[in-house]
């Protein structure tokens, strides 16, 4: 992934995009926020949240979030539904079918 923009906002941005050779170990790539000052925090924070990161991509209804562990190794997610956990895993989106 390059990088998440909507409507001409860049919310997160691949650092090293301009590097051609096919990168085997996900977790190297840099990312950058260019549109907000994140904390260094050894904790995890949500910067985005869905209500920012959604829409569709053919007849599917997506939601994401960008936190500032973005493609770390083991970072997990967690999505609820009215309050109950309905997937678990290492993807910092949703498909809603």
């Amino acid at each position: 992934m390059s990088g998440i923009t909507v409507n001409n906002t860049v919310y997160l941005k691949r650092d090293d995009c301009s590097v051609k050779e096919e990168v085997v170990d996900q977790s190297t790539i840099l990312y950058s926020f260019p549109n907000v000052d994140v904390p260094f925090s050894s904790d995890p924070i949500i910067i985005y949240g869905p209500d920012v990161i959604n829409g569709y991509q053919d007849d599917d209804f997506f939601l994401g979030m960008i936190t500032n562990v973005h493609n770390k190794d083991g970072t997990m997610y967690t999505w609820f539904h009215n309050g109950n956990p309905i997937r678990c895993e290492y993807l910092q989106y949703i498909i809603v079918n």
